[in-house]
C-alpha cells in the first residue's frame, strides 16, 4: 500500500449498519475536509468488488454492534486490501474490542461521532497502521530470510554430496550461477532441488 501522509486530503470510505449514525460520520469528515468517496451498506454483498474499486486511504465503520460476520469481513479486508480501519461502535464491549484488534482493525471508538474527534483518531489510526505495515513487513522479509537460508543449505548439501564439493565450493557455485542467470540464490537452490528430486 502507498505511503498515507495524514496531512493530506484523505479518501475515506464508509460503512455503516445505520444512515443516521453514518450521517453523523458523514458531517463530521465534511467539516474536517475529508473526501468521502463512497457510504456502502455494511451488509452490501458487492462490498468487497466496490472497495476494490475505490480510492481510499482509511475505512470508517460506524457500527451498533459487531456480529461475527461484521469482524470476519474486517479480516477479509485485512488480508484481501489492507486498510486502517477506524470503528465507531455505539456500544462499549470489551471482547469485541479483542476481537477487531485482532483483525487488524487500527481503532475502536465508542460514543466518539462528535466532529472535533474525528480527526485526532483518524491520524492515530494512520500511524498505527503504519506502524504495523512496517513490523508485518519487517516479519514478512525474516521469514522470507529464513526460507532462503534453508534452501540454500538443502542446496549445497546436495552438490556437496553429488559433486563432492566443500560447502564454500557449493556456495560458490550456486552464487555464480545466479550471477550468470540475473536472478537470486535461492532461486537457483530451488531449481537445483527440483532437478535433484526429479532425479530421485
Amino acid at each position: 500500500m502507498a505511503h498515507i501522509d495524514a496531512h493530506k486530503s484523505l479518501n475515506l470510505v464508509l460503512l455503516y449498519d445505520d444512515e443516521s449514525r453514518a450521517q453523523l460520520v458523514a458531517h463530521a469528515c465534511k467539516k474536517n475536509n475529508y473526501r468521502l468517496n463512497i457510504q456502502l451498506a455494511i451488509d452490501d454483498n458487492t462490498l468487497m468488488s466496490k472497495l476494490a474499486e475505490v480510492p481510499a486511504d482509511i475505512i470508517l465503520v460506524t457500527v451498533d454492534t459487531l456480529p461475527e460476520t461484521t469482524l470476519n469481513l474486517f479480516k477479509t479486508i485485512g488480508v484481501a486490501q489492507p486498510h486502517p480501519i477506524v470503528i465507531f461502535a455505539e456500544h462499549d464491549d470489551s471482547n469485541a474490542i479483542s476481537e477487531v484488534v485482532k483483525a487488524g482493525v487500527s481503532a475502536y471508538v465508542v460514543d466518539g461521532l462528535k466532529a472535533h474527534r474525528i480527526k485526532p483518531v483518524i491520524e492515530v489510526a494512520l500511524a498505527r497502521f503504519k506502524e504495523m505495515q512496517a513490523l508485518r513487513e519487517e516479519l514478512q522479509k525474516t521469514k522470507t530470510t529464513l526460507a532462503d537460508r534453508k534452501l540454500i543449505d538443502r542446496a549445497k548439501g546436495l552438490l556437496m554430496d553429488q559433486r563432492s564439493f566443500s560447502e564454500d565450493q557449493a556456495y560458490r557455485a550456486l552464487r555464480k550461477m545466479a550471477m550468470d542467470g540475473n536472478i537470486r540464490v535461492a532461486d537457483v537452490a530451488k531449481n537445483v532441488i527440483s532437478v535433484a528430486e526429479l532425479l530421485m
